[in-house]
């Protein structure tokens, strides 16, 4: 290595590192509490890819430069300080016009291919255009790195804030599935009564559709205890929720049509853990013409409360087979 090529990595290097110091302290100053709520969500290192990072520890430098151009990624690499140092002139494209003319963002993709690097390593670019920024003093290039760090951190805190509400509902609705897929798990686990268990069931079904907007209630009239009702996209939907040893049979088939019957309006959704026989499945495909029901079963049900599904996806796709079946299959 030339003495100049050591003289620039060693100023770039402490103009980086002082770059970073401001970085970290400008998000913690501004930016604390958004980046503490991040991590919780372990969504911090995206928001703030900079935020703790340390040079030859976890961070590498890549620089192109130019008479007219500077440009230091921060890399995800633990290679030692200075991975890449290339320079370049206006015969290789890099020319004060282009420079000046051309967007930022498209410069810099000229620049990673180039340079060969992945977008996805690059946890952040400093780009100083219209100067020779390389050939300044290691004075003027330490002077100018707190402002670029704050100003780097200050962008990004800003973006992390916005994007922030939206993030948290994320999480918010993540850990709700879980604990609904943990209250499954100890439902499939269960010593206690079935009555109890198909209580604690039922209840569960309920939360899970609240979750995704069904707004379902329990309500009993004289003579019928209904588990549910819901509204989905302004479709009025009776639900009937069980877990029993054995499939539904076409005596609980029936059951539940005639609850439907002072309601025309109305379409069904059984849900059986233990599934549905043939003979319930006959039942319901011979009352299509008048009443509508959809069946989830324990497929539907693991894919919703362990996969994580949106219930009203895997409703649609059984409402559409239930209505298909009147033209793609013959009549029992």
């Amino acid at each position: 290595m030339t003495g100049a090529a050591a003289d620039v990595e060693q100023k770039v290097t402490a103009y980086a590192e002082t770059f970073l110091w401001s970085y970290a302290a400008t998000v913690a100053t501004n930016f604390g509490a958004v980046a503490r709520e991040l991590e919780s969500f372990g969504k911090r290192s995206r928001l703030f890819p900079l935020y703790g990072r340390r040079i030859g520890q976890d961070t590498s430098l890549v620089l192109l430069s130019s008479d007219f151009d500077f440009y230091l990624f921060f890399i995800d690499e633990p290679s030692g300080k200075f991975k890449l140092w290339q320079q370049v002139d206006a015969s290789d494209g890099f020319d004060q016009d282009w420079t000046l003319s051309t967007p930022g963002d498209m410069r810099a993709r000229k620049v990673r291919e180039l340079l060969g690097l992945a977008e996805e390593n690059v946890l952040g670019l400093v780009n100083v255009p219209g100067t020779n920024f390389v050939a300044d003093t290691a004075q003027t290039m330490l002077r100018d790195a707190p402002l670029h760090g704050s100003g780097r951190a200050n962008h990004d805190g800003r973006i992390a804030q916005e994007q922030l509400p939206a993030l948290r509902a994320t999480f918010e609705g993540t850990q709700v599935r879980a604990g609904y897929r943990d209250a499954y798990r100890s439902l499939l686990a269960w010593t206690e009564s079935p009555q109890t268990r198909g209580i604690a069931f039922e209840k569960l079904w309920r939360d899970v559709l609240g979750h995704h907007g069904w707004h379902p209630k329990k309500i009993t009239i004289a003579g019928e205890d209904d588990d549910f009702t819901a509204i989905r996209n302004g479709v009025h939907i009776l639900g009937e929720v069980r877990w029993y040893a054995k499939p539904m049979t076409g005596g609980k088939a029936r059951e539940f049509l005639a609850k439907l019957d002072p309601r025309p309006a109305t379409i069904g959704l059984f849900v059986s853990h233990s599934g549905f026989d043939d003979g319930a499945r006959a039942v319901f495909r011979r009352a299509v013409n008048s009443k509508t029901v959809v069946l989830f079963g324990k497929p539907e049900i693991d894919e919703i409360l362990l996969a994580e599904a949106d219930p009203g996806g895997l409703f649609d796709e059984r409402l559409r087979e239930v209505y298909d079946y009147l033209f793609e299959a013959p009549p029992l």
